[in-house]
């Protein structure tokens, strides 16, 4: 199931938890910085989205999985884009 989620939102899960019939929590707030180096050496920013969040009952674990996106002025090759430099700052939360 895909559901757009930004910071602050509020998940909820509704029976899917072995001992917790409805688990709730507000989305982190603090994004991550992202950036990364084109092959021409000019360092991009990318804009931090929450791509999924990864509910984990038996583990009592939530992961929340950021991507970095940046819109290209041109396709690159596919070993241009699996050789670019990139870099994630985190803050703490």
């Amino acid at each position: 199931m895909h559901i757009p989620a930004t910071p602050l939102d509020v998940a909820t899960f509704r029976n899917v938890h072995p001992e917790v019939p409805e688990w709730s929590f507000l989305l982190p707030e603090t994004m991550p910085q992202m950036a990364c180096t084109s092959p021409n050496g000019e360092l991009l920013p990318l804009t931090p989205s929450i791509r999924a969040v990864v509910f984990e009952p038996d583990d009592n674990r939530v992961c929340v999985v950021w991507v970095g996106e940046h819109v290209l002025r041109h396709p690159y090759t596919q070993t241009q884009l699996q050789n670019i430099p990139h870099g994630v700052r985190w803050f703490d939360v």
